[in-house]
């Protein structure tokens, strides 16, 4: 089984950290989960591929 880069308890942890999102009354493109966005930097840095190569996967099926 796959270990989870961002475990429940890290995530509780980080939480009180992140800034809340402002309020968008213009609209605009809706923010994404903080912790997608935290997993996404945490595997960029442990297996030390770039950003472009993150967008690439994601776009996979």
């Amino acid at each position: 089984m796959a270990r989870e880069l961002l475990p429940d308890t890290l995530s509780v942890r980080v939480k009180d950290l992140l800034p809340v999102h402002p309020p968008q009354p213009k609209g605009g493109r809706p923010w994404k989960e903080d912790r997608l966005a935290l997993r996404g930097i945490i595997f960029v840095l442990k297996v030390n591929i770039t950003w472009d190569s993150l967008a690439r996967l994601s776009t996979r099926t």
